[in-house]
């Protein structure tokens, strides 16, 4: 005899328990406008916004390992370019958000990196904001020129670009080599001389890089932008053919050191440098709206290109510096991948040549497989050949800025929409 089983009839008519479906990782891979705007809303910007807001101190923190705040001196480089990227972020997103983290980046600026006494910025501070390195570097007065301009494009604030000006103007008058052209490197928190000048000096503040000539030309790039002046229109000029003539060689690379006499002394390329120099040159042309220099340097700056390419391994990413025709460094770090992938969409447009749009795409391609944190993390400093991360230390450091990678994501979005 069967026993009958209780069976309940509403039961068929419930609807089944849900299970919660566990959240994709956003998907960077495709070649187009709308990854880059994931990458820079899902990716870069969230770790700035959350991890790197120092709230005891003021400002930004100076370095963060994964989640994590470390006591570190801060650095002007560092907080100069959370100003210019939260500046081109609001003109692009009108996110009030992104508006107070470039408020919080000038005031940490003007509070502890502004040098009321002799005008210009120190290098950096301690943890709580005390003048540290008060030389006056001028890679890092180009950078707050660049940034300041951006923060008043977005905020016309004519008190930022006051200050804008009267760092250009310290830059020309005490930096500038009136007798062999270019800019010197160093100089002292008063803008005095760090050393006599001798022929052919070799004395490292008095030294001539092409890393503070193609930030000098950046900032003076988005100086004139906002600020249409005749001798900054010069002086651009000027940049333009110093990179180009003085610093390219004829190989196409740049070289990256000289002594005041423009005797070069390290033999050492960089590809990175190669390739954000040339589309930072196309940049300034057409900031000068001058259709002659482009058309004039275009030559320069594909040769620049094609160099920086000869870093390309066969993983699709770039590998870092090369000497005596030999890649000396195969490591591939985040911020020439970001470059390159600029430089081959500016060399497209500027030619048509289609396999510089193809070597983009795997150029980002490498990017999404071995450089972008999924998490949210923003992006590894480093990629080891085999795409090991295990090396990678700091997601913000003293030169780990949101710079390279935002700037490449906005370009990107403008070059291809």
């Amino acid at each position: 005899m069967f026993s009958l089983i209780a069976f309940d009839q509403t039961a068929i008519l419930r609807e089944p328990p849900k299970v919660e479906p566990k959240p994709k990782k956003p998907d960077y891979g495709e070649f187009c406008p709308e990854s880059f705007s994931r990458v820079l809303e899902n990716n870069i910007i969230p770790l700035w916004l959350k991890n790197s807001v120092e709230y005891s101190n003021g400002g930004f923190s100076g370095r963060v390992n994964s989640s994590e705040n470390d006591i570190a001196d801060k650095s002007i480089v560092l907080v100069a370019d959370v100003l210019w990227v939260f500046s081109a972020l609001y003109r692009k997103y009108n996110n009030p958000e992104y508006h107070q983290i470039a408020d919080r980046a000038f005031s940490q600026i003007m509070t502890d990196f502004y040098d009321a006494k002799n005008g210009g910025f120190y290098w950096s501070t301690d943890a709580v904001g005390r003048p540290k390195i008060t030389k006056k570097m001028i890679c890092a007065q180009a950078f707050c020129v660049f940034a300041l301009s951006g923060y008043y494009e977005a905020t016309s604030n004519r008190h930022t670009i006051s200050y804008a000006i009267q760092t250009y103007r310290l830059i020309e008058r005490h930096a500038f080599d009136a007798f062999n052209n270019g800019y010197i490197e160093t100089l002292e928190e008063d803008w005095g001389s760090t050393g006599e000048y001798q022929p052919s000096s070799t004395e490292p503040s008095l030294l001539k890089t092409v890393n503070t000539h193609i930030h000098i030309l950046e900032a003076y790039t988005g100086l004139l932008k906002v600020w249409r002046d005749n001798q900054l229109a010069v002086k651009l000029t000027n940049l333009i053919e110093i990179i180009s003539l003085k610093f390219q060689d004829s190989s196409g690379h740049l070289l990256l050191c000289f002594d005041r006499e423009w005797h070069a002394i390290k033999e050492v390329r960089s590809f990175g440098l190669d390739l954000e120099t040339s589309w930072l040159l196309t940049d300034a042309c057409k900031a000068l709206s001058n259709e002659h220099l482009v058309r004039r340097f275009t030559p320069n700056i594909l040769k620049l290109v094609n160099a920086g390419l000869e870093g390309l391994d066969a993983d699709g990413g770039l590998m870092y510096e090369l000497k005596d025709s030999k890649v000396i460094d195969t490591h591939k770090y985040w911020w020439p991948q970001a470059e390159a992938l600029v430089a081959l969409i500016n060399a497209w447009k500027l030619t048509g040549k289609a396999h510089y749009y193809l070597l983009a795409k795997q150029i980002w391609r490498f990017i999404h497989e071995n450089i972008i944190e999924k998490n949210g993390n923003e992006w590894f400093e480093l990629a080891e050949n085999s795409g090991d991360k295990d090396g990678i230390s700091y997601q913000v450091g003293e030169l780990k800025c949101p710079y390279h990678n935002s700037r490449a994501m906005l370009e990107m979005l403008n070059r291809l929409n």
